[in-house]
């Protein structure tokens, strides 16, 4: 992908699209430079009649079931991992997110391993950027959507061998300043917009999962696209990592008769402004 097509925001069109969807590339998370841009995005949203996050993130119910998923009562972290490796963990939990490890015991290891994951990440909103479009949508009486179900990421999720979710965990207990460092960059990588180089940093923080965590998740939320986008206009927020790639969502939407063109992000923000 040449550099001038490299961009967070995209306008599809064709392949079975009632309208041109717009398609952007989010970070879940409430680091304030993120953010800098959102009233291009808001703009984007209020020509649409239908938004959609990878979640239906207004579907309060649903989310607490997707929570409650992560728990597992036959399972404990400290039984599972070797006693060195547990005690390292648990020091590096309790110092980046002020809890003890003992509190989540009973959590797969990919829960513990994205409640680390987020610590690295400023907190400057009370909203997510994800979540901050959704509510606007919602505000705009927009019909809301979820490319994903709780359901289905639940099925992706149980796909994930527990020993590999363990593996994954010691890595990070062993290696956690190589992943602060890789979470430093993503931002960075997010923060101009450079999608390709981003895809590279997700695919080694994925690692062996990646298949599932973002190969598989693409698929899904191509064809979801498609399907809502059939029957009105759609504005589509999902994680900026399975933009790109072969096997991304903008290549899957190309196979499948669209055409895409990568608008300038940030650049023309300043031009946007939504109705008040």
């Amino acid at each position: 992908m040449k550099k001038k097509k490299l961009s967070l925001l995209w306008q599809v069109k064709g392949g079975g699209l009632a309208q041109p969807a717009y398609l952007f590339g989010t970070m879940h998370v409430r680091d304030q430079r993120v953010f800098q841009h959102i009233e291009q995005l808001k703009a984007c949203i209020q020509q649409c009649d239908n938004f959609a996050a990878e979640f239906d993130l207004t579907n309060a119910e649903g989310q607490a079931q997707a929570q409650g998923f992560w728990y597992k009562a036959d399972f404990s972290l400290k039984n599972n991992l070797n006693k060195n490796i547990y005690q390292k963990l648990a020091a590096i939990f309790k110092r980046e997110t002020r809890i003890s490890l003992k509190e989540f015991d009973n959590f797969l290891p990919m829960a513990v391993s994205n409640l680390l994951t987020d610590t690295q990440f400023n907190h400057e909103n009370s909203s997510s950027l994800d979540e901050e479009l959704a509510q606007f949508a919602q505000l705009e009486q927009k019909k809301i959507f979820g490319l994903e179900s709780f359901e289905s990421q639940s099925a992706i999720i149980t796909k994930i061998p527990i020993q590999q979710q363990l593996k994954s965990l010691k890595s990070l207990a062993h290696n956690f300043h190589k992943t602060k460092s890789q979470l430093k960059r993503v931002t960075e990588l997010y923060l101009k917009g450079d999608i390709v180089q981003l895809l590279k940093q997700v695919k080694k923080t994925a690692g062996a999962m990646k298949e599932v965590l973002l190969y598989q998740r693409n698929q899904v939320m191509a064809a979801r696209i498609l399907e809502i986008g059939k029957s009105a206009s759609l504005f589509a927020a999902f994680g900026a990592g399975h933009l790109a790639g072969a096997k991304g969502v903008l290549r899957l939407l190309k196979m499948a008769g669209c055409t895409l063109e990568p608008l300038p992000y940030g650049e023309l923000g300043s031009k946007y402004q939504s109705r008040q």
